[in-house]
């Protein structure tokens, strides 16, 4: 795919995401998510313009970075509301 069109679909993700953060929730993961994003769209920007190449890929990987620790406290999130659930249907405290 284009840069530019990565980069506009990483920017429309990146206002969803910090959308959900300021409305509903105070997540972490979702913070971090935003972070990611918002990185991945500026060094897809930067990639498509042919400007600092060399910081616009180390930008990106550090987009990837905040990228993977969100979806690993989602995951950390997802995994505790189930098991406080589970708990709930056993009838356990």
């Amino acid at each position: 795919m284009n840069h530019a069109l990565i980069a506009v679909i990483a920017y429309l993700t990146g206002a969803v995401t910090i959308f959900a953060y300021v409305n509903r929730n105070r997540y972490l993961d979702l913070l971090m998510a935003s972070i990611g994003l918002i990185a991945y769209g500026t060094s897809s920007t930067m990639i498509a313009l042919k400007i600092l190449p060399f910081w616009s890929f180390l930008l990106a990987r550090l987009a990837m970075v905040y990228i993977t620790i969100s979806v690993a406290l989602l995951a950390i999130r997802i995994a505790r509301t189930f098991y406080v659930s589970f708990k709930k249907y056993l009838g356990l405290k």
